[in-house]
């Protein structure tokens, strides 16, 4: 059994990400639950993980009639990972890793949009500005932790694939071809169709311009890096 975690900050498409890798019968892919550590108890002396009592314990089903001898790689994606990267390196020496990565621009209009908006719209609009501004700061801090977690794992001599938001929306099929060379496993046993669902689309990549405190931050140059 091969292992891969998924890391990215939130909003930047892991959950889409999931819902594709999970159409291929040799892979299983959870999302947030943290294998390591607050499911330590499923990992014997061999660090072998009993995929089965998790999938049934944590009921986290995604997949219809799962065939568990068919699994081949097995892995977690969450946001929160970067705090515990130094023991999933440890425990799992092997595991590849994801780095889901999004403009911090376009991940800001997200949360302004998926989970702060009302509470956006009660800001008196001289002072949505600096409100604004304030997420970005705690969004950042985020992005950085993120980031230097994936130099951690690099640096254990992980292999690292990253996949980018836009390609997701632009490129699906050729950015999918390429993750199935990564994890090695056949492209023509994914579902394409799954992709018809699913919520990244061109359109969420200029949400950010529905908001004018993103537009002014990026004329102030916030976002040059």
């Amino acid at each position: 059994m091969d292992y891969c975690f998924g890391i990215g900050c939130n909003r930047a498409g892991k959950s889409s990400l999931i819902c594709v890798l999970n159409t291929h019968p040799n892979l299983y892919f959870m999302n947030e639950t943290y294998i390591f550590p607050r499911h330590k108890k499923y990992i014997n002396d061999q660090k072998n993980v009993n995929i089965k009592k998790i999938i049934e314990e944590i009921g986290y089903k995604n997949k219809k009639n799962i065939e568990y001898d068919k699994i081949k790689i097995f892995g977690d994606m969450g946001t929160l990972y970067y705090r515990y990267i130094g023991d999933l390196c440890d425990y799992f020496p092997k595991a590849k890793f994801f780095h889901i990565q999004r403009n911090c621009w376009e991940v800001l209009a997200a949360f302004i949009k998926d989970s702060h908006y009302q509470e956006y719209l009660k800001i008196d609009k001289q002072k949505r500005y600096n409100w604004v501004v304030n997420l970005y700061n705690q969004i950042k801090i985020i992005i950085d932790a993120v980031d230097k977690s994936v130099e951690y794992v690099k640096k254990n001599q992980h292999e690292v694939f990253v996949v980018d938001f836009q390609d997701m929306v632009f490129n699906k099929k050729e950015t999918l071809k390429k993750i199935a060379d990564f994890l090695n496993v056949k492209y023509d046993m994914f579902d394409l169709d799954v992709f018809d669902s699913l919520f990244y689309t061109e359109g969420t990549m200029y949400n950010w311009k529905k908001f004018q405190e993103i537009i002014e931050m990026k004329k102030r140059g916030f976002f040059q890096n």
